[in-house]
């Protein structure tokens, strides 16, 4: 008979108490299709896999408990981390939700022990779980780390998705600050540092992917303007495939706060993604991407929001790409053939964000 086990806490000590699936009911009789004895006899597939989470050394790690009630206090702590961005900076905690995402943070040392609480579906793919119990094996530490099984209507309301994958986490906030912007992991050797900085960029799918796309290059921090979205809405998490928790954010009060940031940084030179035309002549007169040096010293790029563009105290500091003042910042756009007037914002960051990271590459 399978073993399943109990985990609970007195102090420091943990106390692990083995029992069979059946323990969990009296008899088959008041067995109902959320307890482990009816899933047990109906799915001889969850059997096997409570066989594979029970029988290791990661006993610690699993409560034994199936949860099945959608009241509980363990749903309602997702469901208001997922809400409400007031909860998120409170608890100092996200809900990140399918395998792919939760996997990755679980293996990344960057991230592993941001985890908190994993939970799976009764009907989450087997080959899901076997790779979840080989990354714990391999994994030397599980601090604060608790894993339980739960029904799909659990899942589901524990998801921000329409359709979720059977597997939802709760992971704490990474902490960043002026040190983090100043030596960023993602900055390479002999790369020239640079800085993402988003204008009322608000829209969560293009927040997610800039920071996607700035993990990608080695882009060294990202600062958030006022009107920026909140770069844990669980969309902006789902886009940035993992990004928001490797590469260091920050928000700020204004564009004046964020330019003495990058002072500290030693940032000479700030660029704004934007066509910028004589409007006599019709002259262009910012720079094309690809003819800016990137790699000559540290920079700032800013990107502004999908309906308005810049914000106007940027637009007063915007200049053509001959001037040289200190204080200024030099527009800089992405040629483009044809009708097409402009590119979504997280495209046209994206485009020249790679061609930051080409230039370094070649040198």
């Amino acid at each position: 008979m399978v073993e399943a086990t109990t985990v609970t806490t007195t102090g420091s000590s943990i106390v692990v108490r083995r029992h069979s699936p059946t323990a969990f009911v009296s008899s088959s009789s008041t067995a109902n299709s959320h307890t482990p004895f009816y899933l047990a006899k109906k799915n001889p597939s969850y059997l096997r896999r409570q066989q594979a989470l029970f029988s290791t050394n990661l006993d610690q790690l699993y409560n034994a408990d199936l949860l099945t009630s959608t009241s509980s206090g363990t749903v309602k702590r997702f469901v208001m981390l997922n809400k409400k961005a007031s909860e998120r900076r409170k608890a100092g905690e996200v809900i990140v939700e399918g395998p792919r995402m939760v996997l990755d943070l679980l293996k990344n040392p960057a991230t592993h022990t941001l985890m908190k609480q994993i939970l799976l579906s009764t009907d989450v793919d087997e080959n899901i779980q076997q790779e979840l119990h080989q990354i714990l094996k391999d994994t030397a530490s599980h601090d604060n780390l608790s894993i339980q099984m739960a029904t799909p209507q659990v899942i589901k309301a524990c998801s921000d998705t329409v359709t979720p994958q059977g597997i939802v986490a709760r992971v704490q906030l990474p902490t960043w600050s002026m040190d983090s912007m100043a030596s960023s992991p993602q900055q390479q050797p002999k790369q020239a540092p640079l800085y993402l900085i988003l204008d009322g960029v608000s829209d969560p799918g293009n927040v997610g992917t800039l920071l996607r796309s700035s993990v990608a290059v080695g882009v060294q921090a990202v600062l958030l303007l006022p009107g920026s979205c909140d770069v844990w809405n669980p969309k902006a998490i789902r886009s940035a495939m993992v990004g928001s928790f490797l590469v260091p954010t920050l928000s700020v009060g204004s564009w004046s706060e964020a330019r003495d940031m990058l002072r500290e940084c030693k940032v000479g030179r700030v660029f704004a993604a934007t066509m910028l035309e004589d409007q006599q002549t019709g002259q262009v007169l910012s720079a094309a991407h690809y003819d800016i040096d990137w790699n000559s010293e540290p920079s700032a790029l800013i990107i502004g929001s999908e309906g308005t563009g810049l914000s106007q105290e940027i637009r007063q500091s915007l200049h053509s790409d001959s001037d040289s003042s200190s204080n200024s910042i030099r527009a800089v756009h992405v040629p483009m053939e044809g009708t097409i007037e402009s590119l979504n914002a997280a495209i046209c960051g994206s485009v020249i964000l790679f061609e930051y990271m080409r230039q370094w590459k070649q040198q």
